[in-house]
């Protein structure tokens, strides 16, 4: 991982190995909330993807299929708590990074 990051957003593929999405900082909240997308198959060589379009941490990843992945809910600051059916989807695609 390119720097320390709790809460992120995760999920595993054979196609796309270990994706991770937003979390934050050591602080937890606020500016240290990220807005990264980073790939790697091995554990030690990351590549970073197509940013979130908000940051956020204590989301949800799912992996669709071997293009696509989408991040829903989560916090976008510290004291709000966007739940699936009001928050406004992410859905990356792999031929955009």
């Amino acid at each position: 991982m390119p720097q320390p990051r709790q809460k992120v957003a995760w999920a595993s593929h054979p196609l796309w190995g270990l994706v991770y999405a937003g979390g934050s900082g050591p602080t937890g909240v606020g500016p240290s909330l990220s807005l990264e997308v980073y790939q790697t198959v091995d554990g030690a060589a990351f590549t970073r993807l197509a940013d979130l379009p908000a940051k956020r941490s204590n989301a949800c990843m799912a992996i669709i299929d071997g293009e696509r992945l989408m991040v829903v809910g989560g916090k976008q600051t510290s004291n709000k708590v966007r739940t699936m059916g009001r928050s406004n989807p992410a859905l990356l695609d792999k031929t955009r990074f």
